[in-house]
């Protein structure tokens, strides 16, 4: 049995040599390296000599989670001495987007060379329906972003359903009945043998049967009023139980700051960052995060969660500001007031932040929040934590600011995950080091602007304090992507 039948992957990437052979290369060595050598399945590295290929191929086809099926501009009518390839039973290419759709796996057109995805016609009827799957381009322009998007797509597919949250245990209403202190009254004294009965009485017996209906009365008044304080207390919680409200405290608010003498104050909903020397970049990331060097910071206020929906949306209504993508008309879903606001433009961002009498964080700055001085790679330290930060398997979609508890040094939160945030910088590499043409033209480096903390699709290495991408400024996909602001400490 082949290492692909022994160890199934999980993703499968569905090609024609002749169409897309080095783009199905370049993809198979970045999924590599992200998800691992033995969950990706490409055909030339996983067949040995000698096995029967379809039946690996169904194999492969039917135990991996997600197929990858790659569409050049040759890909719909590359043919060959028999006709077009696609219109034969027995081609590789058919059987394996065949398999994929039969047994319901995810398949994910992928557009290369600038393809168009085929019409249904176009197609042979038992692989039509692929003409109905949402399909993602990976432009050579823009390779390493489309790329990174799909990696994203890829966690979010394959990451194991979240746990449904435990309900919370009912909570039963506590009544103490108010503290009664009952004085005992001294026995009455028995009438002496000697004394003379008293006048207008029988014999002797009568004045002890008064004694003990006197005492009779004084338990029977005593007891009464113990029953009527505990009935009251039973209407007391009568009243107030079925109407009592616990309210949690906001995971997203913050204390009131009180005034320390010698110690600079933020204004509300930021924290300071007193500045200084740090380590920005790593020599283990990719060539974007090399090299590690030296930086010098000032001191600078910085949000302590990212913008809100809530709060973006009192800019649009002072403004009269286009809402973000995805709002309906010119409000945000029900239930999301504390999710960070996405889908806006850098020109937006620093329109609020100017709004608001902030601006965006610079890169420097940015990283500097999310590590401090000690070098860490994470905002809570080197290694990843699960439930930290909304990544990496985190939710399946945006939670609200704060939820998460992986605070920074300097007390800002969701620094890694949730919504990429823009910075003020463009993209651009670190002194020494070098971006590879190929990915970002120097010509249009100036209109990509950094983004910085991966989103809720990250995985550790894109959502670290580290990882940096360059994305348009406008006109693309910001449907992960958010802000925070920052502001000068004013000397």
């Amino acid at each position: 049995m082949s290492q692909a039948a022994s160890q199934p992957p999980g993703i499968f990437i569905c090609y024609r040599r002749d169409d897309s052979g080095g783009y199905a290369r370049a993809l198979y060595e970045r999924l590599s390296a992200h998800f691992g050598d033995g969950q990706i399945f490409m055909d030339l590295d996983r067949i040995e000599p000698g096995e029967d290929f379809v039946q690996v191929i169904e194999e492969a086809v039917g135990s991996c989670g997600i197929m990858l099926a790659l569409i050049g501009r040759n890909w719909l009518t590359s043919s060959d001495e028999g006709g077009r390839k696609l219109d034969n039973p027995h081609d590789f290419v058919r059987l394996e987007a065949t398999a994929a759709l039969a047994r319901g796996i995810g398949v994910i057109p992928v557009l290369v060379q600038g393809a168009r995805m085929p019409r249904p016609q176009d197609l042979p009827e038992d692989i039509r329906p692929l003409s109905r799957r949402n399909a993602l381009e990976l432009s050579d322009r823009w390779w390493r972003q489309d790329v990174e998007r799909l990696v994203e797509t890829l966690e979010k597919a394959l990451a194991p359903p979240a746990p449904p949250p435990q309900p919370a245990p009912p909570i039963t209403p506590v009544v103490t009945a108010p503290e009664i202190h009952l004085t005992t009254l001294p026995e009455p004294s028995p009438p002496s043998a000697t004394a003379p009965p008293a006048a207008g009485t029988g014999a002797a017996g009568v004045a002890p049967a008064a004694g003990r209906s006197n005492r009779s009365c004084t338990v029977v008044v005593i007891y009464a009023a113990v029953a009527a304080l505990l009935l009251a207390g039973l209407g007391i919680w009568y009243k107030l139980a079925p109407n009592a409200t616990l309210v949690p405290p906001d995971p997203a608010g913050s204390p009131t700051p009180t005034a320390t003498p010698g110690v600079t104050q933020a204004p509300p909903g930021m924290v300071y960052v007193p500045g200084g020397e740090f380590e920005m970049g790593s020599e283990h990331g990719d060539a974007y995060e090399r090299p590690a060097h030296r930086v010098t910071v000032k001191p600078f206020f910085i949000d302590r969660y990212e913008v809100t929906n809530d709060e973006y949306e009192k800019f649009v209504k002072a403004t009269a500001r286009r809402p973000p993508q995805g709002w309906k008309g010119r409000t945000y879903a029900q239930g999301t007031a504390r999710h960070p606001v996405t889908g806006v433009t850098w020109d937006d961002a620093v329109a609020y932040a100017g709004w608001a009498d902030k601006r965006l964080p610079t890169e420097a700055e940015w990283e500097f929040a999310a590590r401090g001085t000690d070098g860490r790679r994470y905002p809570w330290g080197n290694e990843w934590r699960a439930g930290m930060a909304n990544a990496h398997g985190g939710r399946a979609g945006l939670a609200d600011v704060g939820y998460y508890k992986g605070a920074s040094p300097f007390g800002a939160y969701d620094l890694i995950g949730n919504a990429w945030e823009w910075t003020a910088d463009s993209i651009h590499s670190y002194r020494g080091g070098s971006i590879p043409e190929d990915a970002f033209p120097a010509k249009d480096r100036e209109s990509l602007k950094v983004l910085r903390g991966g989103c809720y699709l990250s995985g550790p290495d894109s959502a670290s304090a580290t990882y940096r991408r360059g994305w348009p400024s406008k006109g693309s996909d910001y449907a992960q992507t958010g802000f925070r602001c920052a502001q000068d400490v004013k000397e």
